[in-house]
């Protein structure tokens, strides 16, 4: 049946010869690597994503992409096995789109139908098609039917029908309307998700008799926001964001009960934002994101990657979970310098709630003929136990980089000093490093070093490298340096996330799209 309905489908954008022209790509990715590190004798194999597009423009479009290999960072067929690679032959994405007027003499409209994209905000609902993502995907692949773009009286709305969650009666409808008068701006987003049967209860408690292993179900869920921005002149601008969310859930209490609980939760920030000049900008916010906050379509980018550990940046409601209090930025830029100060002061929301203080500075600049860089972040919170005694824990990361460009005969080069303190319970971690860089255009760089550990715990030694892109594009990096650590899933990053060279590999690699 569903390969009825996919060929009629194609057959339909096919024929379309009045209304659209048919575009069918071809498109990818293969990446080529052959690698040594440590603990590898020699890595070496390819990296391919393959998928084709079947599209159509106009007044009538659609949209059919079909995955032939969808391989991410750190997937590799070597070439030690097989030349021989099955094709998965997944179809991902059917879409079809209708641009006009839904009925005679009405407001033009686009209409979207098959898998759709559902973007409206990161804390209410965030479903993008990002399958191709080479380091993680977070798309729910729901299908439905969306309407965007419809203005009417200065309002423009857009609503949306979901289902394909493992039941007929499962679904989930809402909207955004937005409207700008003046300087103010506002939208209103509403999501209802929800088991849409008269007998709906007793389905989910017959699930759980049904299935031993399921230990928890979400019966339905409504979340409502509301965002508004305001220009007030000299004054800057005004931010104000609260969403409500309120859910059911059915919670297994052991082998003969269920229970239902219902759960309400506000999540509010409130931010002004003055310009003080045009070079300098000063925020000052409040936030309160409860811990029980979390909507089932929000934005779930998690912060490292789980196989390779590299940083894919922070989704908001992850990041602020559990915390209310303020946080206040100045920054500014002038010519070369750039320098920024945060203050952020949180707790949490339990019956004996947490203090988190956290301060942070950052400045780049030129002083005469030195390049200075220099971050600071000091982190503390403070606890009660249930004893009423007070608990403090303080954590702090200090790096200061003196760097000066020099010129060897008539080679350019960069030499610098790097001052590192970082603190937490373990200890007090001192580091100094010594370097000299060449760098010309953005084709071969060179560097070499000494690390020396000032304290126990910091593991010192030379390193020396270079990255060279030829003009082929094929790309060399060496690398032979001291021991790095990667913990947590973190791949060497400091707290600014600034990732650190990757230690003891050599590897030519590859990159080309098509």
């Amino acid at each position: 049946m569903k390969k009825r309905i996919l060929l009629a489908l194609v057959l339909f954008l096919i024929a379309l010869p009045m209304q659209a022209a048919v575009d069918v790509r071809m498109q990818g990715s293969i990446y080529a690597e052959i690698a040594s590190e440590p603990g590898d004798v020699l890595r070496a194999g390819t990296r391919i994503q393959l998928y084709s597009e079947l599209a159509s423009s106009g007044f009538t479009a659609g949209k059919v992409r079909l995955i032939g290999l969808n391989q991410k960072v750190g997937d590799l067929n070597t070439f030690d096995s097989g030349s021989y690679f099955l094709l998965d032959n997944l179809i991902n994405w059917v879409e079809v789109q209708l641009r006009g007027n839904l009925f005679p003499q009405g407001p033009p409209v686009l209409v979207s139908i098959g898998n759709v994209e559902v973007d409206y905000s990161p804390y209410v609902i965030s479903l993008k098609d990002d399958l191709l993502n080479c380091y993680h995907t977070s798309y729910l692949n729901r299908r439905g039917v969306t309407l965007r773009e419809l203005k009417v009286g200065g309002l423009e709305g857009s609503g949306f029908a979901l289902w394909g969650f493992g039941d007929p009666s499962k679904n989930a409808v809402g909207g955004k309307l937005s409207r700008t008068v003046g300087p103010t701006k506002f939208s209103g987003i509403i999501v209802d998700y929800r088991h849409r049967a008269p007998d709906s209860e007793r389905k989910i408690l017959e699930s759980f008799a049904n299935n031993q292993q399921l230990v928890s179900e979400l019966g339905w869920e409504q979340i409502k926001s509301l965002e508004l921005e305001r220009q007030v002149g000299v004054l800057g601008s005004f931010h104000i964001l609260i969403a409500n969310q309120n859910r059911k859930v059915y919670n297994r209490v052991d082998n003969n009960n269920v229970e239902s609980i219902q759960h309400d939760s506000i999540l509010q920030k409130y931010q002004w934002e003055l310009p003080i000049t045009d070079e300098t900008n000063f925020v000052i916010g409040y936030r309160d994101f409860p811990s029980d906050f979390d909507p089932i379509f929000r934005d779930r980018t998690s912060e490292f990657d789980s196989h390779k550990g590299y940083y894919l940046g922070y989704n908001p409601i992850d990041m602020y979970q559990d915390r209310v209090g303020y946080y206040s930025e100045i920054s500014t830029q002038k010519d070369s310098f750039k320098l920024g100060i945060r203050i952020e002061d949180y707790r949490d929301h339990q019956v004996w709630p947490a203090n988190y203080k956290t301060t942070g500075f950052a400045l780049i600049g030129q002083v005469f003929a030195y390049q200075v860089d220099v971050f600071s972040q000091l982190e503390q919170k403070i606890s009660w136990f249930n004893t009423g005694i007070r608990n403090t824990s303080t954590k702090g990361f200090t790096r200061f980089i003196l760097m000066r460009p020099l010129a060897f005969g008539r080679t350019p080069m960069l030499t610098g000093l790097e001052i590192r303190r970082q603190s937490d319970v373990a200890g007090i971690h001192n580091s100094g490093t010594l370097f000299v860089r060449y760098k010309k255009s953005d084709y071969l760089t060179v560097d070499a070093g000494v690390v020396q550990a000032f304290s126990k715990g910091v593991t010192g030694g030379s390193f020396w490298g270079l990255k060279y892109k030829a003009p082929n594009g094929l790309e060399l990096q060496y690398r032979n340096t001291y021991p790095t650590i990667v913990s947590e899933g973190k791949l060497c990053y400091d707290p600014d996330y600034r990732l650190h060279e990757e230690g003891s590999i050599f590897k030519l690699s590859v990159n080309t799209t098509f």
